[in-house]
């Protein structure tokens, strides 16, 4: 997800695009994919944000997918007075993203003026939520908890709503939450599995060549 500045992507199956500010690419890596997307930089300033989602093990093995999400595409209103939405995945209230992904998640870019407060609803599901304040401060949930600019916080869930208030300054803020799996988790490199041996599979099957199982489905929204 690009706020500012502009960047290109391709993979070894020959799928490529460029997102520019406020675009944002959803890739499900699924059974593998190899992708670039350190190439088409024109200079100057370069900030966004990249996210991942474990996938559930019944789905690790799907069929790779792009969806490359124009700006324009992704939905963003004023949800309060001062509090302006930008629902990448997910909802907020009325406001419904393009892409939904296997298991529920909330993936919303939060900008809002000096002074301004919101109570962001959520599903009872969607246990684990993160703040990340990209500008300003603000102050979260029933305790008040200041987040400042380049920190993050693990919220306590408040019932089935996170509370939000800008400090002096306003905040940016993305706002990451979803529904636990549930699973083991078994990591290494850029393989995310559930057990040990699985990750050494990954990487005999990228040894020999049998890595990329599908051709991955590029998708613009």
């Amino acid at each position: 997800y690009f706020k500012r500045g502009q960047g290109s992507h391709e993979d070894s199956m020959g799928n490529k695009g460029t997102l520019h500010a406020g675009d944002c690419q959803w890739m499900t890596a699924a059974s593998g994919i190899e992708h670039n997307e350190g190439t088409g930089h024109p200079g100057g300033e370069l900030h966004g944000f990249q996210m991942w989602i474990n996938l559930p093990r019944a789905h690790k093995m799907d069929p790779p997918a792009y969806n490359d999400i124009k700006s324009a595409s992704i939905p963003t209103s004023e949800v309060s007075p001062g509090v302006t939405a930008k629902v990448i995945a997910g909802e907020c209230g009325p406001l419904k993203a393009a892409v939904q992904p296997i298991i529920p998640i909330q993936y919303i870019d939060f900008m809002c003026t000096a002074g301004a407060s919101f109570k962001h609803e959520m599903p009872a599901e969607m246990t684990t939520c993160v703040i990340h304040v990209y500008e300003g401060e603000g102050t979260f949930g029933p305790e008040q908890k200041v987040i400042k600019e380049g920190q993050a916080g693990l919220m306590s869930v408040s019932g089935t709503s996170v509370q939000f208030t800008a400090g002096s300054a306003g905040v940016g803020f993305l706002l990451l939450a979803g529904k636990p799996i549930k699973e083991p988790i078994c990591w290494h490199g850029p393989f995310v599995m559930n057990t040990q041996e699985e990750i050494r599979q990954c990487m005999r099957d990228y040894q020999n060549g049998t890595f990329i199982k599908h051709k991955a489905v590029a998708r613009v929204i």
